[in-house]
């Protein structure tokens, strides 16, 4: 990038997409950053920049500072795609990182957490916020979401209609619910087990309880 539209990103603020860095003191922040960028928007990350947008310079040798975020950025899993030079800004050598949004249907983790940005800040998901991240990528789907329901919501009526359909009329009389809920990727057990949401549209003994406006379509 020449030195013009580096001075153009040095008169912007820190954002969504912008990260000012004097130097790397840490590499695990800077594969949280490079992750963030590349589930949200993309950015870039200047380093030998203070906070506020003045060049200082980079003090260690370029090419291992280089190899060192080359490095962060394989850290994450799967690596985005970047690009790294060395820039120009005010007669100072900086290091400019360039990092590429990811394609809608995937997403990066470092440490196996998920990394984004929001303002000049970088967060992980947690709870429901992963939750609602991962459904809007498609990449978590509706019926895989786990409920409250327990064992007990379940009509085994049903379940036996559909075992004696698919011609295992007699599996329940050596198997429970639970194993016919595993067997199916149905439910989920840490613990506790966690009946998924396509179990109850199937076979609860009422689905308009769990979920008054859902409908199948085949």
């Amino acid at each position: 990038m020449d030195e013009s539209n580096v001075k153009k990103l040095l008169e912007q603020q820190e954002s969504s997409e912008l990260e000012f860095k004097e130097s790397i003191h840490s590499e695990q922040e800077f594969s949280k950053i490079i992750c963030a960028f590349a589930n949200t928007d993309g950015g870039v990350i200047l380093v030998g920049v203070d906070r506020n947008g003045k060049p200082v310079g980079v003090l260690q040798d370029l090419d291992e500072l280089q190899q060192k975020l080359s490095a962060c950025s394989q850290n994450v899993s799967p690596p985005p795609l970047t690009s790294i030079e060395v820039c120009l800004a005010k007669g100072f050598k900086i290091i400019l990182v360039k990092i590429h949004k990811t394609d809608f249907s995937s997403f990066h983790t470092f440490g196996g957490v998920i990394y984004v940005r929001i303002g000049s800040t970088t967060r992980k998901l947690e709870g429901q916020t992963m939750v609602e991240f991962l459904k809007n990528r498609q990449i978590l789907c509706f019926d895989q979401l786990t409920s409250r329901a327990i064992l007990s919501d379940l009509d085994e009526k049903r379940i036996q209609r559909y075992l004696t359909t698919r011609g295992y009329s007699d599996y329940l009389q050596t198997h429970s619910i639970k194993d016919f809920l595993a067997s199916l990727n149905l439910s989920a057990e840490n613990g506790v087990l966690k009946i998924k949401n396509a179990a109850l549209i199937s076979f609860s003994s009422n689905p308009q309880h769990w979920f008054p406006q859902t409908e199948i379509k085949v």
